[in-house]
C-alpha cells in the first residue's frame, strides 16, 4: 500500500527522531559505562579526578561552538547547494577556535592544576573534546540534509571503538590515563568517519 502525501513526511520525521534519539542514548550510555568501569578499576578517588576533568572540559567545549553548528544547519536547510562553502567556512572557523582553546587549556592546566595526574587527564580529555566539536559540526551538516542515520552511525562507531579499546586496557591493566586514551581513540574514529562521509 502506498503512503499518502501526508504520511510520508510524518514517517520521515519519526525515523529521523528515532535515529537521533538512538545515537544520543547510545553515546550517553557509553559514557556512563565508562565511568562505572573507571570506578570499579581504580576506585572513587580516580573517578573523582576523572569527573573533575570532565566537568571543566565540558565547559570549555562550548567555546568552539558559539552557535556555528546551528547556523550551519539553518543555512544548509534553506540552501543545500551551498554545502561546499558552508562546510569549509565552518571547518576553518573551527580550526581557529580550537587552536585558541588549546592554548587556553595548556595555560589553565599548567597554572591552575597542581596535581600532575589530574592535569594529564585534563589534557587528554581536552583533546577528546577538540575532536568532538569537529564531529558535532559534521553531524550538524548531516542533520541539515535529514540524513540522521549518518549521525547514529558516527556515534555508534565512536562508542564501539571506545569500549573495545577499554576492554584491551582492562586486559593489559592500563593506567587511568590509558583508559582516557581509549576514549580519545573512539572519538578520533567518530570524527574521522564524519569527515570521510562528508568529503565523499
Amino acid at each position: 500500500m502506498k503512503m499518502t502525501s501526508a504520511q510520508a513526511p510524518a514517517r520521515r520525521i519519526i525515523q529521523n527522531a528515532l535515529a537521533i534519539f538512538g545515537g544520543e542514548a547510545l553515546s550517553r550510555l557509553g559514557n556512563f559505562a565508562i565511568a562505572i568501569i573507571i570506578a570499579r578499576q581504580f576506585g572513587p578517588a580516580a573517578l573523582g579526578q576523572y569527573g573533575y576533568a570532565v566537568s571543566i572540559v565540558s565547559i570549555l567545549v562550548l567555546l568552539p561552538d558559539l552557535g556555528l553548528h546551528l547556523s550551519a544547519t539553518q543555512r544548509l536547510a534553506s540552501e543545500p547547494d551551498d554545502l561546499p562553502r558552508v562546510f569549509w567556512n565552518l571547518h576553518w572557523l573551527k580550526l581557529g577556535l580550537v587552536a585558541g582553546l588549546g592554548v587556553f587549556a595548556v595555560l589553565f592546566g599548567e597554572f591552575a592544576m597542581h596535581d600532575h595526574g589530574r592535569r594529564l587527564l585534563f589534557y587528554a580529555l581536552t583533546v577528546r573534546m577538540m575532536l568532538l566539536t569537529f564531529s558535532q559540526a559534521y553531524m550538524a551538516i548531516s542533520k541539515a540534509s535529514e540524513q540522521m542515520h549518518l549521525v547514529t552511525l558516527q556515534q555508534s562507531v565512536g562508542v564501539a571503538v571506545s569500549l573495545v579499546t577499554i576492554v584491551v586496557c582492562i586486559v593489559m591493566q592500563a593506567s587511568l590515563l590509558g583508559f582516557v586514551g581509549a576514549l580519545v581513540v573512539g572519538q578520533l574514529c567518530e570524527t574521522w568517519l564524519g569527515w570521510t562521509i562528508l568529503r565523499r
